[in-house]
């Protein structure tokens, strides 16, 4: 049933499908490109110089693999000079540096900065962060933010829709009940912060969902520690015991 019917049923539906073809019909190709030439310029982006020939055979991975490590520790002690170097004239404060996800092969999205401010408080953090001059770069990218921030807003707007079209046409009291509570927190979360242990799962969820839904599944996105980002939210003391 998966392959002959649930598979090819959604093929060309998906929100996927439509980003790639948006992508191609502005001529940004969404494709893997394992040529040379993009190998050896994703090489330089760890740090990697000479890396030597590209093959297949096992001595040209070893030696790539080796070229990477060394790339890759030499661009870490570079950079943790220069941070020391920074930590001695100014100390850049801690909010501005959890706005943003850290670009690594699993990337991990600033989960505990989503729920502490919810969507609407990120773009007021990222203001106060950048100051009141700012580049022309810096407005734009600000500008993203809020666009990025309010889609998540209608993207659960949806569900709450759907919640209280559903509560009104079930018969079962009970399932009214769940529908209708679905509802309340999907109108606060993840816009806000949220105030229990079952808005912070609601909140963990949307945001997972958006980020697989923009860079694709397969894309080794995860939310983090969970447990220690649901930790502030649960009153419940065999959760509080086990973690």
């Amino acid at each position: 049933m998966l392959f002959d019917e649930l598979i090819p049923y959604w093929k060309g539906k998906t929100v996927r499908d439509a980003k790639i073809a948006a992508f191609r019909s502005h001529d940004l190709s969404s494709q893997l490109d394992l040529s040379p030439r993009e190998i050896h310029r994703k090489l330089r982006s760890f740090g990697v110089r000479r890396a030597g020939p590209v093959g297949r055979g096992g001595a040209a991975r070893r030696h790539l693999h080796r070229s990477v490590l060394a790339g890759q520790t030499a661009r870490g002690e570079a950079a943790a000079a220069a941070a020391r170097r920074c930590g001695r004239r100014r100390r850049q404060p801690q909010r501005a540096r959890t706005l943003a996800p850290t670009p690594r092969r699993t990337s991990c999205w600033a989960t505990r900065t989503i729920l502490g401010l919810g969507f609407s408080g990120i773009p007021r953090a990222g203001r106060l962060a950048a100051g009141a001059r700012q580049t022309e770069g810096e407005s734009a990218f600000l500008q993203s933010v809020e666009l990025s921030c309010e889609a998540m807003r209608a993207f659960s707007e949806r569900f709450v829709a759907l919640a209280r079209v559903e509560a009104a046409a079930t018969p079962d009291p009970e399932r009214r009940t769940e529908l209708e509570a679905i509802a309340e927190r999907c109108s606060r979360v993840p816009w806000l912060p949220p105030r229990n242990f079952a808005e912070a799962v609601q909140a963990l969820w949307f945001t997972q969902n958006a980020a697989i839904i923009s860079y694709g599944a397969g894309s080794g996105i995860t939310p983090g520690r969970v447990d220690q980002l649901l930790f502030p939210t649960s009153s419940s003391p065999t959760y509080r015991t086990a973690c």
